[in-house]
């Protein structure tokens, strides 16, 4: 039989190196604030809605302390794909980048 160590945070019972995602969010921010999962949802989702529009219209989004997220436009490129070795058109298309704080690059590289 194999046998696989698991590693786990004793708090929150999550392996570690897993993903942090949304349901993660909400329990911190409920844990943290004292308030309900159900009113920690709706803060998460209404910064999430509020980011998403800003992001749409066009406009930059900075956290102080953590990043800044920008919409950019990708220009349509012209590529040679490797199988067939034939020129390919990639067309233009809209993106976001994530430049990070000062702040957030130091705690990552400490």
């Amino acid at each position: 039989m194999l046998s696989v160590l698991c590693i786990h945070d004793e708090k929150t019972r999550k392996l570690i190196g897993d993903p942090m995602n949304k349901a993660d969010i909400i329990t911190a921010i409920a844990g943290e604030m004292g308030v309900t999962k159900v009113a920690a949802q709706k803060v998460v989702e209404i910064v999430l809605e509020q980011m998403s529009s800003a992001l749409v219209a066009g406009d930059r989004v900075s956290l102080m302390g953590f990043g800044s997220l920008k919409p950019v436009n990708r220009v349509a490129r012209t590529y040679t794909d490797v199988q067939s070795g034939k020129k390919e058109q990639a067309d233009a298309y809209k993106t976001i980048t994530f430049n990070p704080s000062t702040e957030l690059k130091a705690l990552i590289n400490k």
